[in-house]
């Protein structure tokens, strides 16, 4: 009886403890792809797919294009503009024995008329209730663009967001500087680094807000990329504790009504 207790006991806490994440089946080498090439000219590649099990696994490979979420699309023609649509996979299914592994084949082929640019997309491998995804990207080498653009900034007492698009032909890494400047007052700094953004992607970036003293501010972005300084016509305007300044002004009119009591006691007197 008492063992029989101590396993109910035992039972019942293993079934109040929080579940482990369970781990995965499968891992792909490499992670992703960056590749280069030149226009109308092949590129070949192998992944290596590895069970991590001790059950016989089957796996189905899916090419995907160029895919990024809607708030962060600049437009859907530059999408499909820059997804990869020249991939061939080979196999596209897999059975791997326990803890074996396969190679994958997986041939890029640009057409002849493609322009020099990044172009993206993704090797998508799925197993039962798991799926991994592999990203591809290959530059066509020549002539590209690197352009950004600030397409919004918007800022309170908290923080202030920079919008940022990259209407450009490749995927650019780039820093965001932040100037805040007060109404009468001096300005502050604050800096974004290590930034990457897609050619067709468009993303929302928030900095933390400096301490400020109240008062009424302006913040003014600026994007350093490819040895460029580029300040941005667009800026975000806000206040910091405004209530301190209706406050002074409701205190002020109150002191400006008794004045002028005071005076027109002076006069009535008179």
């Amino acid at each position: 009886m008492k063992y029989l207790l101590l396993s109910t006991i035992f039972a019942s806490i293993c079934l109040f403890l929080p579940g482990k994440a369970l781990a995965a089946s499968f891992e792909t080498e490499p992670k992703e792809f960056s590749l280069k090439t030149n226009v109308a000219t092949s590129v070949e590649n192998q992944l290596l797919l590895r069970n991590l099990t001790a059950q016989s696994k089957s796996f189905t490979l899916t090419w995907l294009g160029y895919q990024l979420p809607k708030n962060e699309t600049l437009n859907s023609t530059l999408l499909t503009k820059h997804s990869i649509d020249f991939a061939s996979v080979n196999p596209k299914t897999v059975l791997l024995e326990p803890f074996g592994t396969d190679l994958v084949t997986i041939e890029l082929s640009p057409p002849d008329e493609i322009r020099p640019g990044d172009y993206y997309g993704a090797l998508l491998i799925g197993s039962l209730n798991e799926a991994k995804q592999v990203d591809f990207t290959i530059r066509i080498l020549g002539s590209v663009e690197e352009k950004l653009s600030v397409s919004k900034v918007e800022g309170d007492e908290k923080k202030i967001t920079v919008s940022v698009a990259n209407p450009g032909t490749q995927s650019t890494n780039f820093q965001l500087l932040l100037e805040i400047k007060k109404l009468f007052g001096p300005s502050k700094e604050v800096k974004l680094e290590s930034l990457t953004l897609k050619a067709g992607q468009e993303k929302t970036f928030s900095l933390a807000r400096p301490s400020l003293s109240p008062g009424f501010y302006q913040a003014f972005p600026t994007l350093l990329y490819a040895d460029k300084k580029l300040p941005s016509t667009e800026h975000a305007s806000f206040w910091v504790r405004p209530w301190l300044f209706g406050l002074a002004g409701f205190v002020t009119l109150i002191f400006v009504l008794l004045a002028l009591l005071k005076l027109r006691g002076k006069w009535s007197k008179n």
